[in-house]
């Protein structure tokens, strides 16, 4: 391999648009011709326009098509994705509970399944590697990722990380499975005032025994790869840290694996940390510090860690070990004898019956009743009137949770609002107003009114349930309440 090539396999790009415009397929091939790009971001990520399989195979196929037959060596893409609850960006997919409500199921041998699937469904559209399982563990609630971890245990996350590793990668990245991403490391679960990538204030202790275990348990499990935070740990931003991803990550815990950026995370080190005084020493520092695959970071870095190779100051043995892992990782992923996907096979496998019914059993599994006032549930066919507000209600997206297709059109399922209508039926009267909205405004005081038009504050029993206890000074009695006219339901996002 030239220089070139090599410096290519170590360069992410994508399909679809972020800050620098629109980016299309014609584009990226393109990047392979003139760098040599070995990684694409084709779909599973929000950015992207191809949600339905048809459009994410077709893409993988022609991208895929390019790089092997019109390039001199033949190398197959990664296609990496943000499958973290299911493969949620492709439409057909199936659409599992965000990592938090699995995490309420106690059930590792489950998670494992759902990832299991996830995977099944990743490799049926191309996609090779996931960017999961999320390891990081959550001590702040005002953090705006706190639904996508597994909670604020570190023994609980890191039970549930190990499985889902598992259920991704089975005995190894191998062509039935995909490569996952161990994520953030190490510690992007704390950040100050909980503001998303805040600089990481924490002691040694509590980085060892808190946010270090589930990263851990990911590599006992053998993760495949493992993705920096975006956050500074004691002042030091660790994409670019030799301290924690050579020292801590490498020969503290052993990792010899992938290590792959976050999306922006070289580019940070110049522009936010301000740790590089220029791009191209931001790429300097977090190829010193031992990154493989720059995701998509784009032909910018490709040039960058050029100069520095030709300039001497990085080391081509450097770059010879990176392309070595990411190749490694292609062959053992089966990419090189079998690179294309079958656009028959994935209609089979997505969102199949048997697959509904792993992410069914997944959200029973995770309900929990924390109070059920007077026995409002389960609702009663006796009532004339439910009022069902908040702005999530009547919103199939909304349904599907965050790491998923923000288009409504072309997904499957069923709103709050539709289910509460089918379940109490035509004699039933179901009014719904939105009261608040998530990114707007909206009218509160329609909702208001009509929330306390239907709410009868009467005690309830419904038919069919042995009715309430009251304590009396004689003991505790049994006590028929009867049934109220109206009932109000608030569905997720609002509070009452």
């Amino acid at each position: 391999m030239t220089l070139e090539e090599k410096v290519g396999q170590l360069t992410g790009s994508y399909v679809g648009t972020l800050d620098d415009g629109p980016h299309g397929i014609e584009d990226v091939i393109d990047e392979i011709g003139t760098h040599h790009v070995g990684a694409v971001a084709p779909f599973g990520w929000g950015g992207s326009p191809n949600e339905h399989a048809s459009e994410a195979i077709e893409a993988a196929n022609e991208l895929q098509r390019h790089a092997m037959e019109n390039t001199r060596l033949g190398i197959p893409l990664l296609f990496g994705a943000d499958a973290i609850h299911g493969h949620a960006y492709i439409k057909e997919a199936t659409v599992f509970l965000n990592n938090l409500g699995l995490a309420a199921t106690w059930d590792d041998d489950l998670a494992e399944r759902v990832a299991t699937v996830t995977r099944t469904e990743m490799r049926a559209t191309g996609a090779a590697q996931n960017y999961s399982p999320t390891c990081d563990v959550a001590r702040d609630q005002r953090w705006g990722r706190v639904g996508e971890t597994f909670g604020e245990s570190p023994y609980l996350v890191g039970k549930f990380a190990a499985s889902k590793v598992r259920g991704y990668q089975g005995d190894g990245p191998s062509p039935e499975t995909v490569a996952a991403t161990a994520k953030h490391f190490p510690a992007y679960g704390a950040p100050t005032r909980g503001e998303d990538a805040a600089p990481v204030e924490i002691s040694t202790k509590t980085l060892h025994d808190v946010f270090l275990p589930p990263f851990e348990e990911a590599l006992d499990a053998d993760v495949a790869s493992v993705m920096p935070c975006y956050n500074s740990i004691d002042g030091e931003p660790v994409h670019g840290s030799q301290r924690y991803l050579l020292e801590l990550l490498g020969e503290g815990l052993g990792f010899d694996g992938l290590l792959v950026s976050d999306w922006g995370g070289v580019d940070q080190l110049h522009a936010e940390h301000r740790t590089a005084g220029s791009p191209i020493e931001a790429a300097l520092q977090t190829r010193l510090a031992g990154l493989d695959i720059a995701s998509v970071a784009g032909t910018d870095h490709a040039e960058h860690v050029l100069e520095l190779v030709e300039e001497g100051e990085l080391s081509e043995d450097l770059i010879d070990e990176s392309v070595e892992r990411i190749l490694t990782t292609k062959f053992r992923l089966g990419l090189f004898e079998d690179p294309y996907v079958d656009p028959e096979t994935a209609e089979d496998l997505l969102g199949s019956p048997e697959h509904q019914r792993v992410a069914r059993e997944a959200v029973e599994k995770s309900l929990t009743l924390l109070q059920n006032d007077d026995d409002l549930l389960p609702l009663s066919d006796d009532i004339g009137e439910v009022f069902v507000g908040g702005p999530n209600a009547d919103e199939i997206v909304h349904q599907l949770g965050g790491w998923s297709s923000n288009d409504p059109d072309g997904v499957p399922g069923t709103t709050v609002l539709e289910g509460i209508r089918d379940t109490v039926g035509e004699d039933v009267t179901v009014t719904h107003e939105r009261g608040s909205g998530i990114n707007e405004p909206a009218d509160i005081d329609a909702a208001a009114r009509a929330a306390a038009n239907a709410d009868d504050r009467r005690p309830r029993a419904r038919r069919g349930l042995v009715s309430p206890r009251v304590r009396t000074d004689d003991g505790y009695q049994e006590r028929d309440w009867g049934v109220p006219d109206s009932v109000a339901v608030v569905a997720p996002g609002v509070t009452a």
